[in-house]
């Protein structure tokens, strides 16, 4: 269970642009990764070839945002396990709920003594919360993502990448990567603006970010498309791509806008 969760994180990255890509009728390369739900098929087809038990749950936040996790079961207890969150053990749901206590997994990336980490949070008999918490550059800790859960919700299959709607909400498109060396690196594309960044944070708490068409952020990009496999241009393609289908569908006022 452990060992597939860590290689699912590591090799699956999280893209924000695959969905709108699909949506619209489009393919993209399986090197670029996917959303939650694509992640949680990639980890749940693992688990279930080893013998597990594998259900999902669903989360809408507080912004109404829908999240997809993992319910893993291996006969004695249910595990929670979410690829997005980037964890690095399972977390006992069973262990929590009976001792009424949080239950905390590391999560990357990885600083010297400190991670980031996940908080399981028992709230009622079968309720729960998932938050995550990112290091700050000062070494402290702040919350990113909050995801609640019910267990009287569960599913037996995750729907559909067409049968989700669009986050009308997205600020920006995102892709996430965990390099060999511990490193997680963020490229950004922001609707508002079109403008892209690259971030990196890696395990010795080097924290950089490079904006759009610098030195130093064509050379990261250059680096992340090595790791994907890909052609930097693929790479920055689909971003653009991406962008130009959700400013289509949601905001006809950008100067991005074919409607404007």
């Amino acid at each position: 269970m452990k060992e597939s969760l860590n290689q699912v994180v590591k090799t699956v990255p999280y893209n924000s642009f695959g969905k709108i890509l699909i949506n619209s009728g489009r393919i993209y390369p399986e090197e670029f990764g996917g959303n939650c739900i694509q992640q949680c098929k990639q980890l749940s087809e693992l688990l279930e070839l080893e013998g597990y038990d594998v259900k999902f749950l669903k989360s809408v936040t507080e912004e109404q945002i829908l999240h997809y996790a993992i319910l893993c079961s291996d006969g004695k207890n249910k595990f929670y396990i979410d690829p997005f969150l980037m964890h690095t053990e399972p977390i006992n749901i069973d262990e929590s709920l009976n001792r009424r206590q949080e239950l905390i997994s590391p999560a990357h990336p990885f600083q010297e003594t400190k991670s980031s980490k996940i908080v399981f949070n028992p709230i009622g008999e079968n309720s729960f919360e998932i938050i995550l918490y990112g290091l700050t550059p000062e070494g402290g800790y702040k919350e990113i993502h909050t995801y609640p859960y019910d267990l009287e919700k569960v599913l037996d299959s995750l729907p559909s990448l067409d049968d989700q709607e669009l986050n009308h909400r997205q600020k920006k498109l995102v892709m996430r990567v965990l390099e060999p060396n511990g490193a997680v690196t963020n490229l950004s594309l922001y609707h508002q603006t079109g403008f892209m960044d690259i971030s990196r944070v890696n395990d010795v708490n080097t924290r950089a970010r490079m904006r759009y068409e610098t030195d130093a952020f064509l050379k990261e990009c250059e680096k992340l498309s090595r790791h994907l496999r890909v052609r930097l241009d693929q790479v920055l393609s689909f971003f653009y791509q991406g962008h130009a289908l959700y400013i289509d569908n949601f905001n006809p006022d950008s100067i991005y806008s074919k409607k404007s």
